[in-house]
């Protein structure tokens, strides 16, 4: 048998070894388990063979080869590590896509919720896959974002139909009207419109200004819900040198409670677990003086109250408009 006649076989007992491997058990298995394992089983049926293996790691070589070949032919699949005969048939559920795309359809007209469930399953692809996870996974999410938009008024059910809550009436003025009485019709309205409008508006407002100061926005993601876990808003952005920031903002939508000093040492503690480089609280009300001196001792988070809402937004030209007679509502903005 010649050297090449000689591989060739090895490579075949190889690939029989592996496959014998991974089916022998329900087990994940990883790259280091096969050749642990697979080596095991090509010595012993080389032994029977009475084929001789010249050194200690020829065995492992092959095993490695016939791998690399199973896995680039598609027989086996390699997941976050985990190798397996067959492709795991789902798809990853990314849930911001799907926060947009329920607002989305909501905006155009009313749902009833299974009409919700399939559509959003539908745009995401999830119709296709066999495995039934991904949609369960949707429809919980989506089933969640709904009950949480109803209970901040963003939401209302109509005939078991899901709609936009109008929120737009003849208090909200449409003739310009000075500084001072606008910004207050202003934070009213951002706190009408519920915390998930105002999550949504404050990350436009800091991509918006981030951009007009000269840095690289690379992403702004909304992550807020019953579940953010004291994040709402997270950033990624760079400036002409280079640097990179990753920034962690929690927002509140409220009028008359403060922010207390407790909420801050929370929200600190949430954004240095994840290794955020700076962390923005931002409220439409005020902060409690212990916690404004807190906000004043951290080099790497601030505090954005109303007024400073107002401020940004007017910087950058977000939600109103502003003419030599007066301020008025952007309505593009405003009408969720």
């Amino acid at each position: 048998m010649n050297k090449k006649e000689k591989t060739n076989l090895m490579k075949n007992i190889a690939v029989e070894c592996i496959l014998k491997y991974i089916g022998s058990t329900n087990s994940k298995k990883t790259r280091k388990d096969i050749l642990d394992n697979a080596t095991k089983i090509f010595n012993e049926k080389c032994k029977q063979s009475k084929i001789a293996i010249v050194k200690k790691t020829e065995s492992r070589s092959y095993i490695g080869m016939a791998l690399n070949d199973l896995l680039i032919d598609k027989t086996l699949f390699n997941k976050n590590g985990v190798i397996s005969k067959i492709e795991e048939d789902k798809i990853i559920v990314d849930k911001a896509k799907c926060r947009t795309i329920l607002l989305d359809l909501l905006k155009k007209k009313e749902y009833k919720k299974a009409d919700l469930y399939k559509t959003i399953i539908k745009e995401l692809g999830a119709d296709k896959t066999t495995n039934k996870q991904d949609d369960n996974e949707i429809k919980e999410y989506i089933g969640n974002l709904l009950s949480f938009y109803v209970n901040d008024c963003t939401l209302e059910i109509y005939d078991n139909k899901y709609r936009i809550k109008n929120k737009i009436n003849e208090k909200h003025p449409t003739k310009p009207i000075s500084e001072t009485e606008f910004k207050e019709k202003f934070l009213s309205r951002l706190h009408e419109n519920g915390g998930s409008f105002f999550e949504r508006f404050f990350a436009n407002v800091l991509e918006k200004y981030f951009t007009l100061t000269g840095r690289t926005v690379w992403d702004c993601t909304v992550s807020g819900g019953s579940n953010d876990g004291g994040i709402d808003i997270k950033i990624k952005l760079s400036d002409d040198l280079g640097f990179v920031d990753e920034i962690m903002v929690q927002a509140k939508c409220r009028i008359n409670s403060q922010v207390t000093e407790n909420e801050i040492r929370n929200f600190y503690g949430a954004m240095n677990a994840i290794k955020a480089s700076r962390g923005i609280y931002v409220t439409t009300s005020t902060f409690h003086p212990n916690a404004n001196k807190l906000l004043h001792s951290l080099d790497n988070c601030v505090g954005i109250d109303g007024d400073g809402v107002f401020n940004l937004s007017k910087k950058v030209l977000y939600g109103m408009k502003i003419t030599h007679n007066g301020y008025t509502f952007d309505e593009m903005v405003f009408d969720i």
